[in-house]
């Protein structure tokens, strides 16, 4: 994040863009001669277009590699500033190398980035100007690193239990409680309910106004037909912490399994009007308004 906010605050794009705008009459003015030498001598011609397109690509490569470079530079400050460890920027190039270790790697002068290897020389040397700062991940951390292996990744339910059953062995008792969440959403997605029940309920002890296991909590009573329940449940917690999305979202995703479409409706205007650019909540209001449209007369 730190590396992307640095392309922006250089304005790597706007440059980038100024920089083809200076190069761009060259270019045009060297292929304007490469084609009349080809009028002369084709060959000669042919030979001298290609090495200006070439030529003019690669500067344009070099350009975007330099810029690579600076925000990898600008990034460590701003990780720094943050309260961040710089030492985490290393290890993170370290895990991107290891990614492309076995595949085959073009000539450096070729890439639009410099290489991993490069990389984490330079961010290491950068990084050990500065004492190794701890940053301890936060529980909630933990709950959504479970949430996309069980729900997002891509593999199967039974490697997904696989995974979080294995970490769960190896969890320390503050981070135990996020595998067994990703364990009860492993059984959620796959109506395994009289399993995903006692770790969700267990889970709302530990953790009552945690929004995870309220979502989660959420899904579960929707699949077990206790609207009423999950309806209660997500407006006490509204009390507590009034307009927050993930709690709204989920109430009104409730009224609308309830067909309780009027109210879904009053409460996702209210949403959108809060949270305009939420996908979620526009989604959800145009469903509800379709089931209203559809709703037979009483």
């Amino acid at each position: 994040m730190a590396h992307e906010i640095a392309h922006v605050t250089q304005r790597h794009l706007a440059r980038r863009m100024e920089d083809q705008a200076r190069k761009t009459p060259l270019t045009i003015a060297a292929l304007a001669g490469s084609i009349l030498l080809a009028i002369a001598a084709p060959e000669a011609g042919i030979a001298a277009i290609t090495a200006t397109q070439a030529g003019a690509i690669q500067s344009s490569i070099n350009y975007t590699r330099s810029n690579e470079k600076e925000a990898d530079r600008v990034g460590m400050n701003t990780l720094i500033k943050a309260g961040f460890d710089p030492h985490a920027m290393p290890m993170f190039f370290g895990r991107l190398a290891d990614e492309y270790r076995y595949a085959s790697k073009p000539p450096p002068m070729l890439l639009t980035h410099p290489l991993p290897e490069d990389r984490i020389t330079d961010s290491r040397a950068r990084a050990n100007k500065y004492p190794i700062k701890p940053v301890p991940s936060s529980l909630d951390f933990h709950f959504a690193k479970s949430r996309i292996v069980a729900r997002y990744v891509g593999i199967n339910s039974d490697a997904a239990l696989d995974w979080l059953q294995r970490k769960e062995k190896r969890a320390s008792a503050e981070t135990k409680p996020a595998y067994l969440y990703g364990k009860a959403l492993v059984y959620l997605d796959t109506k395994q309910l009289d399993k995903a029940e006692p770790l969700l309920m267990e889970l709302k002890k530990q953790f009552p106004n945690n929004n995870f296991i309220l979502d989660a909590l959420s899904d579960f009573y929707i699949e077990s037909d206790k609207g009423k329940e999950a309806q209660t449940m997500l407006e006490t917690a509204l009390e507590t912490k009034p307009r927050n999305p993930v709690l709204t979202i989920n109430l009104a995703n409730v009224m609308i399994e309830d067909e309780e479409y009027d109210r879904a409706v009053r409460t996702l205007q209210r949403f959108t009007h809060d949270n305009p650019k939420d996908t979620n909540g526009w989604h959800l209001l145009s469903k509800a308004y379709a089931s209203l449209a559809t709703r037979p007369m009483r």
